[in-house]
């Protein structure tokens, strides 16, 4: 008996220990018995209350491991770590560890208390490199390729078109051809020929960048159609903007058309006047009075690029053929009729015509010396001395009807 008491003492205990009362109520540890926490308002073991935290914290270490998958995996899921978070804070002790490790399947729909993050272009995926659109550089002015007509040049070996010419008025070597009229030129030029002289072809234009564009060396697009550098002194214009910087375009008086040119004032001691360099002050009012500058020369060639003025006069300087039919003259650019020449019998040269007969001559002259074998030369017709007054170096009229 004593022994069958002993074993249902033992039982007993054994059954308390192992099965615990219901926990009672509390607020805190002093409400509960001696081996027991007040935790979460319940008396509690002690032990089982730290097996509980430690089932707590490892859990939590389980839900952090799979926030960081998640943070691996791709951006987007960053929502579905902080689910994981608020799981394993309610976790129950009696939870195995591993329900934490959940996937991220698990969590793709968002709670209605939260909105998903707003995309960023950083978790955008960015296109292939040979997919983005490089922008388009400007297209470059094209210029006239070296050798065509009106390019620079050293030789004709340069040219692919045309020799290598000096072109005068311009002061270097251009790939072009020599010309009298338009269409000795290839096509798309024309023929830039002051007067009484043979020219070059030059590429023609309409616009200031036709030049500009294509033919650098010689960019201004002149009046007369053809690319030509900005005009100096003696060059004929119709606009100021033809000429080079400081020269106005105005007839300089006497010359009948406008040229590139400047006011000067004369010195009687020097022919340049104020204009210095290589031009004459033109005053035509006298010694002192302003007056304009124009190119100087020695011989007719100095004046052969301005056709305004293709002549080199006796004072020395570029001008338009002055002298009028019939005067004394000694070289033919001179005259306005373009011949200077020496008719049968008479003493000096003169400006006229030549002639096969009296109608190749103008009106009240006769052609004299004409032949057969010979031509002959137009002079005044007189039937006495006061038909020769007009002309002031042929003042007597001879028997043979001609003023000598």
């Amino acid at each position: 008996m004593p022994k069958l008491l002993s074993v249902l003492i033992l039982c007993v205990l054994f059954f308390v220990v192992a099965c615990p009362p219901p926990s009672a109520s509390c607020k805190q540890d002093s409400d509960c018995p001696p081996t027991q926490r007040c935790l979460q308002q319940r008396c509690a073991l002690t032990d089982a209350s730290e097996s509980s935290a430690e089932i707590h914290h490892e859990a939590s270490d389980a839900s952090e491991s799979s926030a960081e998958i998640h943070d691996d995996a791709s951006e987007p899921f960053e929502a579905s770590a902080e689910i994981h978070d608020d799981a394993s804070e309610t976790i129950s002790p009696d939870s195995p560890k591993e329900s934490s490790l959940e996937s991220p399947e698990d969590h793709e729909v968002m709670p209605d208390s939260e909105s998903p993050p707003e995309p960023t272009t950083e978790s955008l995926i960015e296109p292939p490199t040979e997919f983005h659109s490089e922008p388009q550089p400007e297209p470059t002015p094209e210029t006239a390729p070296l050798g065509s007509l009106g390019t620079p040049c050293q030789n004709n070996t340069t040219c692919t078109q045309g020799q290598c010419l000096d072109i005068f008025g311009l002061g270097q070597k251009l790939c072009s051809l020599p010309c009298k009229k338009n269409t000795d030129c290839p096509s798309q030029s024309i023929c830039q020929r002051p007067k009484a002289w043979e020219g070059f072809c030059m590429p023609a234009c309409q616009r200031p960048q036709d030049c500009a564009t294509r033919y650098p060396h010689t960019p201004l697009c002149t009046s007369e159609g053809h690319c030509w550098t900005p005009k100096r002194i003696g060059f004929s214009c119709l606009r100021k903007d033809e000429c080079t910087t400081g020269l106005d375009c105005v007839d300089p008086g006497g010359v009948g058309e406008k040229i590139c040119t400047q006011a000067c004032t004369e010195d009687p001691s020097d022919p340049r006047g104020s204009c210095g360099g290589n031009f004459y002050c033109e005053a035509h009012l006298g010694p002192g009075s302003p007056g304009f500058c124009v190119p100087l020369c020695q011989k007719p060639e100095d004046c052969r690029s301005f056709s305004a003025m293709p002549h080199c006069n006796f004072e020395g300087h570029c001008w338009r053929a002055y002298l009028n039919d019939f005067r004394l003259c000694t070289d033919s650019t001179l005259c306005l009729s373009g011949l200077c020449k020496q008719p049968k019998d008479l003493h000096t040269t003169i400006c006229t015509y030549e002639c096969s007969q009296d109608s190749d001559c103008p009106l009240r002259t006769r052609c004299s010396g004409a032949s057969p074998q010979s031509i002959g030369l137009c002079l005044p017709s007189c039937t006495s001395h006061a038909d020769c007054a007009p002309y002031l170096d042929l003042q007597t009229c001879e028997t043979n009807g001609f003023c000598r």
